[in-house]
């Protein structure tokens, strides 16, 4: 059968997210997807600032989140994407740095 084919893409689930260790400076996120994901990513972002690891690279992965100030209130989002698709919900952490 000739002709074009389209391919959709659906955005995945939002990845299970756990706040680790909490220091004054930083803390550590660890993220899994579920039964559900297909995904290349797991993203975390904070304002404007983001960082993502790619899926199946690591042993683990943890977010290492350094550079934050002793005892301030910081919202997380944590989410997948796949295919340039970001997934349709994310995962919230909200913590308070060590004082």
């Amino acid at each position: 059968m000739n002709g074009l084919y389209s391919v959709f893409v659906s955005a995945s689930l939002a990845p299970y997210a756990v706040l680790g260790d909490v220091e004054t400076e930083s803390l550590t996120i660890d993220v899994t997807g579920n039964d559900w994901n297909t995904f290349d990513t797991y993203c975390v972002k904070m304002g404007t600032i983001q960082e993502c690891l790619v899926n199946g690279t690591y042993s683990s992965n943890v977010f290492n989140i350094t550079g934050l100030a002793a005892g301030t209130n910081y919202t997380f989002h944590v989410y997948t994407v796949y295919k340039d698709v970001l997934s349709e919900h994310y995962s919230t952490i909200q913590s308070f740095t060590s004082m």
